[in-house]
């Protein structure tokens, strides 16, 4: 597999992974049970550990995709502008699971780790939902070019 489509194969689960966790620790924090709590910061920590390939997966994919005709540099170097931050926020938020996993025996530290985890994987979500958003325009014309409106039905 090249590093393209290695690149676009996984880059979807860190995101997706975030995703579920946060509904998965949330739901454990309103219905009480421990089990999903865990069960959902286990996802988002095996998010966190797959962005680390996703990212260092992107520098080799740039060195490919740059030269195709239609290609925009500015489109990727803000791709990867943006998933900077992103990842240094998800293993940071990966690191926050692993302790609450870690001393996860003791309820009350459970419960304050899977508050915190919520509250950070909300800005995760918006760091990855960004990141993505800007590396479909690498590619995606049906994403950038200007949409010439429809006209409307009569009646």
């Amino acid at each position: 597999m090249d590093p393209v489509h290695f690149h676009l194969a996984v880059s979807h689960a860190p995101l997706a992974a975030c995703f579920i966790g946060l509904a998965l620790t949330g739901l454990g924090l309103i219905i009480k049970n421990p089990d999903f709590e865990k069960a959902g910061l286990g996802i988002i920590l095996m998010g966190a550990l797959v962005i680390v390939p996703v990212y260092f997966s992107g520098e080799r994919s740039e060195e490919r995709m740059e030269h195709y005709q239609g290609i925009s540099e500015s489109r990727i170097e803000a791709h990867e502008e943006a998933a900077k931050p992103a990842l240094a926020a998800f293993l940071t938020l990966g690191a926050v699971c692993a302790a609450a996993l870690f001393f996860s025996r003791d309820p009350a530290k459970l419960r304050a780790g899977s508050i915190l985890v919520l509250v950070l994987s909300v800005g995760v979500l918006f760091f990855l939902i960004r990141v993505s958003a800007l590396g479909g325009q690498i590619r995606h014309t049906e994403i950038t070019e200007l949409k010439v409106p429809l006209p409307k039905a009569p009646g």
